[in-house]
């Protein structure tokens, strides 16, 4: 009698850039047979520079909640929305930790902090054996456990995977329903998959804090998103909300082009305002520059306390004072975890969400309190103790889920570890324990509080998590031995580079 010959574990991977990249080279490694849905029609995710910003729909909710989304954004036959990569965006890490192991070299004409397009460039060169794996111009539309209902997979899940090797019967497969970005498309498809990658990044989804009587603002609300050149804001009297890496860039360039423009109308030109807190709400612990404070050193920026509420044309901060002369408010406030094809409607994710709904419990709080920062959203839920895999169904991960990390090289670790463990070749199974950080008092998601704090890491957590995926798959060995190749530990030069990162930055760039 003939012997069945042995399908690969099919792998679906959501996004095409930097971490999905990663998760195509590892999947094709392990022996898996990678399906990459890539929305956009080139690779390289968040660093596919959009020149043209496009609309931007302010809405607000009936507690006065705004958000700001791209006209039919996430429909069929729509485009995908804007990057937030404007014109003088430079990386905040150095080219050196940025290189995947055993990839293309950035070329020596790139600087130490380099431009968005050579970051982008980069990527394309990473890409090439790649692109035959990637269905372009392809979005998710929904992603859940197939149902009796469904029609049957032209492979069989495996009953082991995701589970060790005893599984249990029965196991689900994954179906993902997709759609084309292309202008006048309508068709949905369907495929089955035993595996999923979510590589769709962290910056898609913009955050606006709720401040009261924003909505009555008569000015314009924008979000750095669509920030490309301080052009925009031309003979216009702007207010910065934020002082992390964006919106300090924001009101450097803007005070910049306007020196240039000042000759004899020095006293005439629009001001520039910033809004800051007095201490980060997370501190950087090397990985990213340490947000800014104050702006003593720039006299053309108007340093402001945090906004308290708004009525029309005057926005009044939380220390009393007032402004009546702001045209546009930009909210450089950061984004929020965003997975909108995790379908709440099917499980497993009616029964275990990926993210808590925004704005869904009275406790949240606002920008006007500097010492809060629980928002829904700003945290992942039901995730391991690597935030990593998804513990209901660990056939499932989120590559680069953390803050403060070195995007790149973890994403390929991650993406290592988890299509070993999907293709069952690790050297012993891997135990799923749920994150301590993402629990609270009363041991559950729920009890814990919404704060990007419980999924930044930093160094040395965040060097320390890379070398115990690498000891996880075997390329570690006994006391901290190279098994061989590229995939030894994290030298401690590295992490020293790591940690000397925001004063490194403001030496090379100067600022």
């Amino acid at each position: 009698m003939p012997h069945a010959i042995p399908t690969k574990r099919r792998a679906l991977i959501i996004g095409a850039g930097a971490s999905g990249l990663a998760a195509v080279q590892q999947a094709l490694e392990a022996g898996l047979e990678p399906v990459c849905f890539e929305a956009r029609s080139s690779v390289g995710g968040i660093w596919q520079f959009d020149e043209h910003a496009g609309p931007c729909e302010v809405s607000f909710d009936p507690e006065g909640s705004a958000r700001l989304r791209v006209p039919g954004e996430g429909q069929i036959g729509v485009p995908p929305a804007p990057n937030p990569v404007y014109n003088g965006l430079r990386t905040n890490t150095p080219t050196p930790l940025m290189q995947y192991r055993g990839g293309p070299r950035f070329p020596p004409s790139v600087g130490l902090f380099c431009r968005h397009d050579e970051v982008f460039d980069y990527l394309e060169e990473f890409s090439k054996p790649l692109l035959p794996y990637i269905r372009f111009n392809t979005r998710v539309l929904s992603l859940r456990h197939t149902l009796p209902s469904d029609p049957p997979a032209a492979t069989p899940p495996n009953e082991t995977l995701g589970f060790g090797r005893e599984g249990p019967p029965g196991r689900r497969n994954w179906i993902a329903f997709s759609g084309s970005t292309l202008k006048g498309a309508s068709e949905v498809d369907s495929d089955q998959f035993d595996t999923v990658f979510i590589a769709n990044g962290k910056y898609s989804e913009p955050y606006i804090p709720r401040i009261a009587g924003l909505s009555t603002f008569t000015g314009s609300l924008l979000h750095a998103k669509w920030y490309r050149s301080p052009e925009q804001f031309q003979h216009k009297n702007l207010l910065v909300v934020g002082s992390a890496a964006s919106g300090s860039d924001i009101v450097r360039e803007v005070v910049q082009h306007r020196a240039l423009q000042r000759g004899d109308a020095m006293s005439q030109l629009p001001k520039v305002y910033q809004s800051v807190r007095e201490s980060a709400p997370v501190e950087s612990k090397g990985c990213e520059p340490t947000p800014t404070s104050h702006r003593g050193d720039d006299a053309d920026i108007v340093t402001v306390a945090p906004i308290a509420s708004v009525s029309e044309g005057t926005v009044t901060l939380i220390d009393g004072r007032s402004l009546d002369d702001i045209d546009i408010i930009m909210f450089a406030t950061g984004y929020l975890y965003h997975y909108p094809f995790a379908d709440t409607a099917y499980e497993p994710f009616k029964s275990f969400p990926l993210t808590r709904p925004l704005f869904s419990e009275s406790r949240e709080k606002t920008l006007a309190d500097p010492a809060a920062e629980e928002v829904p959203g700003t945290r992942v839920h039901n995730l391991d103790d690597r935030l990593l895999f998804y513990v209901p169904d660990p056939t499932l991960v989120i590559l680069t889920a953390p803050y403060l990390v070195i995007p790149f090289p973890l994403a390929q670790i991650q993406a290592r570890l988890a299509a070993r463990h999907f293709a069952d070749i690790l050297p012993a199974p891997l135990s799923f324990k749920p994150n301590p950080a993402l629990r609270g008092a009363d041991g559950t998601e729920n009890g814990a509080p919404e704060t990007r704090t419980a999924v930044s890491w930093g160094e040395p957590f965040h060097s320390d998590m890379r070398d115990r995926m690498l000891r996880e798959t075997g390329d570690i060995g006994e006391g901290g031995s190279q098994a061989g190749g590229i995939w030894g530990p994290t030298p401690q030069s590295e992490r020293d580079l790591v940690t000397s990162l925001p004063q490194l930055r403001k030496l090379v760039v100067g600022y």
